[in-house]
């Protein structure tokens, strides 16, 4: 009665958004060119899997927006490439270029995906997870200068197979690498359940098994990894400065194991780690179909709260900083147990927190979805915090009500405004984009936008915490990580709403433990923090030159100098002729100097302004001719700019670690190239072993100097002969440093 009952209403739920009331929230998917249809998948009989519609956002290439990888069910997944605001509508537009990528796999089922610079290399690495083996794809950006991509699964040691809804990606023992939870459920009813796993970074390119690290004296099977887990996330919760570990499981399912918290307990003392299973005495140990998992501080008073999703109530938990959390959702007025009341359940997934209107308070986003293979379409839940422990359901004025057979959530700031756009990945239908049109609508609250990037600590800065407090004594803070949970790889920064407030205190937490007293920064701007730097950052009124010129090559050039001081690692941003140009200060210690060129502009004029730090400079125009005159000053700081860039290059070869830079192709056939850094003079040696750890050739040694080398291997060895198909381990030692990774040779 009640699915005939819910059929029969699934169109009148298309349509609960008012038909003339304005809205904060615009769906422009179409508008983009991100057009794809959804295929469901029916791997299971009779019905469709819980999730194939998972998103990441990205840059892959380096360029500075954002791309988005989507994945499919029955069909390849799509890759699109953000190809900024070509129609100058005022939002980017992307082009779909999955195929050239190698990315489409339409020969699986993807469940969720997420970029992530797993070797620190300094381009964005791709992990899909799958109806089966997971995929690895490293970009080749840095290693080729083509941004392509390599599957290295199998070399990576993640050829699991089995059915991983989501990862999480975090660095549990804080040694700058970053490791990797594999949140998993059975595949279909009649099918055994997968045990979840936890994979530790090995620095070279590989993972290890170190699933047993959850269970209680790190020994054997637990059943706190039997659960059938549909999400999971890294947070510091009990602000101990570690990385601990909050797993959303169904329950009952197979196995009635609840939704458990890790904490994260340090190293055992003999190369192992310690977690404690602490969700009984946390309060965090929920028995709900739990699905999607948010996490986020939504009342400000320093502690990380959790959102759960769920077949009937959603799922509340207020941390009250002591280590244990109360369920406030009914008092907090986030359940939605029914979508019609008394008759149909609200079923929903993905979780986000996020402050859409940049008041200060974090609102709450549940994307709604009906279980199975049914034509029913549900309202998403949006509930805007109104700072008293209680939430106003916004979902129909908000406009991200729907209609929705929605999955996955993920986050980005499309257009750069500061205000947060919302992507929803639908099952058997298109996705949603939603674009935030506050500030068209007169909303003028200020924000302040914050991406990091590790030296020390791992690339992405994952597990940095910031904090941010505003003259009133409103402390927000915020976490660095891998991206929404539950299929979502959000646009990966730390956004604050500051209302009307036009400052307020940074200090960053690095991983390492290090904190970064930034001081006061200024609102309506995007900061990149380098872990490592001075912690300052640059105003108008620290810049004591700026110039701007078109030479005769049709380049246009513009260079800033800053006040004495280290500001190195501060984000600059140009406008172009309209199009962003990011460029990163650098710094000898005394000097800082951006300096911006974009070579081919051409002959002609062209606009040009400093847009951050915002106000400093007004619009110029500039004039490329083939007679251009020289400009002293502009040559005099050009050549200051090569004077500190040197210096900072030789501090950075001074420490330089002994590292492997990886091999290219891998796998590979006839030939790799192995390339690796010195960091200092010293006798090498460059071996390759088989699995069996019997010695198959040696390519290096003699004496090598500091710096990058490099080894060709042919595949064959020291007699030489062609060797077997299959995985090889490369050995470096230099000095007392030995390192290994994996390639593999195919015929």
């Amino acid at each position: 009665m009640l699915q005939r009952l819910a059929a029969s209403l699934g169109l009148s739920l298309m349509f609960l958004q008012p038909m003339f009331a304005q809205t904060t929230y615009l769906e422009v998917a179409d508008a983009v060119g991100l057009v794809p249809d959804h295929q469901d998948s029916l791997t299971c009989t009779g019905r469709i899997i819980p999730l194939e519609s998972g998103s990441a956002w990205g840059d892959y290439d380096n360029d500075g927006d954002s791309d988005l990888f989507l994945t499919n069910g029955d069909g390849p997944s799509r890759f699109y490439r953000n190809d900024g605001d070509t129609n100058l509508d005022g939002l980017p537009d992307f082009t779909e270029i999955g195929v050239s990528l190698g990315l489409d796999d339409p020969d699986h089922v993807g469940q969720s995906a997420v970029f992530i610079d797993y070797d620190n290399d300094g381009d964005q690495d791709l992990f899909v997870t799958k109806w089966g083996t997971n995929s690895m794809y490293q970009n080749q950006l840095i290693e080729s200068g083509s941004a392509t991509f390599l599957d290295v699964t199998m070399v990576a040691g993640l050829d699991d197979d089995g059915r991983t809804v989501t990862s999480a990606w975090g660095d549990f023992d804080q040694d700058g690498l970053l490791d990797l939870f594999l949140a998993k459920h059975f595949r279909c009813d009649n099918d055994p359940r997968n045990d979840n796993q936890l994979f530790r970074n090995n620095g070279d390119g590989s993972f290890t098994d170190v699933t047993a690290y959850l269970c209680p004296n790190g020994v054997g099977n637990c059943p706190q990894i039997l659960g059938a887990s549909f999400s999971a996330g890294w947070v510091d919760y009990d602000n101990d400065g570690d990385p601990d570990l909050y797993v959303a499981n169904e329950y009952p399912q197979t196995v009635s194991y609840p939704n458990t918290l890790y904490r994260n307990d340090g190293s055992d003392g003999s190369g192992g780690w310690l977690f404690t299973d602490v969700s009984a005495e946390s309060g965090t140990n929920a028995e709900l179909k739990s699905m999607g998992l948010g996490i986020g501080d939504f009342d400000n008073n320093g502690f990380f709260d959790f959102a759960v999703s769920n077949v009937g109530p959603n799922l509340l938990l207020k941390a009250n900083g002591d280590g244990t959390y109360d369920d406030i959702s009914e008092s907090a007025g986030i359940e939605r147990t029914f979508v019609i009341p008394d008759i149909l359940l609200s079923v929903t997934w993905g979780t986000a927190f996020f402050d859409y209107n940049n008041d200060r308070l974090l609102d709450l986003l549940y994307v709604a979805g009906a279980i199975g293979q049914s034509g029913m379409f549900f309202p998403n839940a949006f509930f805007e915090n109104n700072g008293d422990y209680t939430f106003t359901d916004v979902s129909d004025t908000s406009g991200l009500v729907g209609p929705n057979r929605a999955r996955a959530v993920s986050t980005a700031d499309l257009d750069r405004d500061g205000f947060v756009d919302v992507f929803i990945g639908n099952i058997g239908h298109p996705p949603h984009l939603y674009h935030n049109n506050a500030p068209n609508q007169g909303n003028s609250n200020h924000w302040l936008t914050v991406t990091v990037e590790g030296t020390t600590s791992n690339r992405d800065g994952i597990g940095t915490k910031l904090t941010l407090v505003t003259t009133d004594g409103v402390t927000q803070i915020r976490e660095i990580t891998s991206g929404a949970s539950y299929g979502g790889g959000d646009e990966r920064a730390a956004r604050f709403g500051l209302g009307s407030y036009t400052e307020a205190e940074l200090t960053v937490r690095w991983p390492t433990g290090e904190v970064d007293s930034i001081g006061t920064v200024a609102a309506d701007q995007f900061l990149h923090l380098v872990e490592g730097g001075s912690g300052t950052s640059a105003t108008c009124g620290d810049i004591t030159q700026y110039g701007a010129r078109c030479n005769s090559s049709g380049a246009v050039q513009s260079i800033v100098k800053i006040l004495d001081g280290d500001f190195g690692g501060q984000v600059f941003t140009w406008l172009v002729d309209g199009e962003p140009v990011e460029v990163t200060v650098i710094s000898d210690g005394s000097r800082s100097v951006a300096r911006m060129a974009v070579p081919h502009a051409g002959i002609g004029a062209h606009t040009i302004e400093l847009v951050d730090p915002a106000g400093c400079y007004g619009e110029d125009v500039v004039v490329c001719q083939i007679d251009a005159a020289p400009d002293p000053e502009m040559d005099a700081l050009w050549n200051e700019y090569e004077e500190i860039a040197q210096a900072v290059e030789g501090a950075n070869a001074r420490a330089m670690k002994t590292r492997i830079l990886g091999n290219y192709p891998n796998p590979f056939n006839p030939s790799t190239t192995i390339r690796y850094a010195l960091a200092s003079d010293s006798p090498v040696s460059v071996k390759v072993y088989n699995m069996l750890g019997q010695e198959v050739a040696t390519l290096v040694d003699g004496f090598q100097k500091a710096g990058e080398q490099s080894a060709v291997w042919h595949g064959v060895n020291n007699s030489g002969q062609t060797v077997a198909s299959g995985l090889y381990v490369y050995r470096i030692q230099a000095g007392n440093t030995m390192l290994t990774q994996k390639m593999l040779f195919t015929k």
